[in-house]
């Protein structure tokens, strides 16, 4: 972890980072609401939009987001995405501030602000301990240097409030600035809501991490795959009963629709149909300060609409598939429906799902690979089931999209397989190929069976796929056939425990063989769907 005082710099990667403002969890304290400003080579913003906040939580390059609250570990953290690749030519620095409510910075206990590079190291920690009577403060800074981006700690304070740092950054108010520690007016960007400050939407904040700094750029295929055209996001917001008129143009395929609801109460949404109908229901949710996001496929010959019933305040927003959470090594955590990335290998999935309030729910988790984003039939159901679970799902190779619905907290571990590349990974049984091949699978441990995970790409048209076993004077035995055993899964073999078998493949397409361990085999602890073949104990 890279520890700076006021003042200092470090370098941070050229990545999609996630920045915490935090504080401690106490009573009492003051609310701290997180911002980016994006700034020019001026030092101002360009107009309104490069104010990133609660209330206008993206900006049109989708470069820099408010992903929202969490808490966890003691701590609350209001969270920003800041995608360092995505940031336009004419945007020098971003700016991390915050405003305070209910009292000022000299009271708020434990304040500091962190950079996570994508696999959730800290790059970057700096805590503020000299705060006194301010009522917003600028806490750091990004900033281009010889083509790369470091972090500047810069803790300077305004005790005008959050007008007097806007008007430093170029953004006009309202009306004058007030008198130190009086109440300051807002910037003229319309707030028609509180910020929420409950819902553990994001993972809890980490608290000890030993991952080294990372001082360069991540290698490129580390970079997220595509999903779907970039476009500007589209934000509406209002309270009560409401319709959502999405009139900018959409690109074909999904889009990611994401719903805030302030406070409790009641919050639904459904898309609209051409009759003005409701049509497919989006969310259904009584939870408190409700936030979820869900896959929409909007309609080509007109605008993509949904209703809204609301007992409070909320906010839709409609945004490029780009902007989903990742999946990668570490644990996944969240709160309520969501949509997630996936571009590793296949995997095998540990799902766990705390349950509601009351340890009960609904949890539903689906699986939609890249290649068939276009076809609403394509999903793959992995988990359809109720009250708290533990279970373990395959997941095939990415990129693909994973769609949760979720009444409660849930995390997602994805345990790569140990799959072998090259000669050694053919002496131990693991193969990738294309076209007809004999192929000769060693006993990773003999006088036992093992899982023997399959699958096969596009048929192209041609017969369908299927594997035969050979004997030692070449007869077949069927083995697999795609038609009754699916296109992926897994099987058992070595079932006798033998040293070595050889298959003999027939695809005209790409293909994979990979060996397990039998140990490797989930547990059956509930209902249980797939497609394809299972192996389940």
């Amino acid at each position: 972890m890279a520890h700076i005082t006021k003042g200092a710099n470090t370098a941070v990667p050229t990545a999609q980072l996630r920045v915490a403002v935090c504080r401690q969890d106490l009573p009492g304290a003051p609310v701290v609401d997180a911002s980016a400003l994006l700034l020019d080579a001026a030092g101002k913003v360009r107009g309104d939009a490069d104010l990133v906040f609660y209330n206008q939580p993206a900006h049109p390059s989708g470069a820099v987001r408010h992903t929202g609250t969490a808490q966890g570990g003691g701590l609350l953290a209001e969270w920003l995405e800041l995608d360092l690749p995505r940031l336009e030519p004419a945007v020098e620095r971003v700016v991390i501030a915050g405003s305070c409510d209910g009292g000022v910075f000299g009271q708020v206990p434990g304040l500091s602000v962190q950079a996570l590079a994508p696999d959730g190291a800290v790059v970057a920690h700096y805590a503020v301990n000299d705060a006194s009577s301010e009522t917003a403060f600028v806490l750091g800074e990004f900033y281009r240097r010889a083509g790369a981006w470091k972090f500047r700690a810069v803790g300077q304070g305004y005790a005008s409030g959050l007008a007097g740092l806007a008007t430093d950054f170029g953004i006009a108010v309202d009306e004058p600035a007030p008198q130190p520690q009086a109440a300051a007016p807002a910037p003229h960007i319309q707030h028609t809501a509180p910020a929420p400050h409950a819902a553990p939407v994001h993972d809890a904040v980490p608290l000890q991490h030993t991952a080294p700094v990372h001082d360069t750029v991540p290698p490129q295929d580390a970079v997220p795959y595509t999903f779907g055209p970039e476009f500007p996001p589209y934000t509406q917001r209002g309270r009560g009963n409401g319709v959502v008129t999405v009139d900018a143009p959409l690109p074909p395929g999904p889009v990611l629709v994401e719903a805030w609801h302030h406070g409790g109460g009641y919050f639904g949404a459904h898309t609209l149909d051409r009759r003005n109908k409701e049509d497919e229901l989006l969310f259904n949710s009584t939870l408190r300060d409700f936030r979820g996001r869900c896959l929409v496929r909007p309609p080509q010959d007109r605008p993509l609409r949904l209703r809204v019933e609301a007992d409070g305040d909320w906010t839709v927003l409609v945004q490029p598939l780009s902007v989903a959470r990742h999946l990668g090594a570490g644990p996944l955590q969240g709160y309520g429906p969501e949509v997630v990335a996936r571009t590793g290998p296949a995997a095998d999935l540990d799902v766990d799902y705390a349950g509601d309030e009351d340890g009960g729910g609904y949890f539903g988790l689906k699986s939609l690979e890249a290649k068939a984003l276009s076809d609403p039939d394509a999903y793959d159901l992995l988990v359809n089931d109720t009250d708290r679970l533990r279970q373990t799902v395959p997941l095939p190779d990415g990129p693909l999209l994973l769609v949760l619905e979720a009444d409660g907290p849930w995390q997602l571990t994805a345990r790569p397989l140990p799959l072998l590349d090259g000669p050694a990974a053919q002496d131990a049984g693991a193969w990738t190929g294309r076209g007809d091949k004999v192929v000769t699978l060693t006993n990773p441990a003999p006088g036992h069976p093992a899982l023997l995970e399959y699958s096969f790409g596009d048929d192209r048209g041609f017969a369908a796929p299927r594997v035969t076993l050979l004997d030692e004077y070449d007869d077949e035995e069927p083995f697999l056939e795609s038609t009754r055993h699916g296109s992926r899964g897994r099987t058992v073999v070595f079932r006798a425990g033998e040293p070595q078998v050889r298959l003999r493949v027939e695809h005209p397409g790409d293909w994979r063989l990979g060996l397990l361990p039998i140990t490797q085999v989930p547990p059956l602890t509930g209902a249980a769907e797939g497609r394809g073949s299972a192996v389940l104990r």
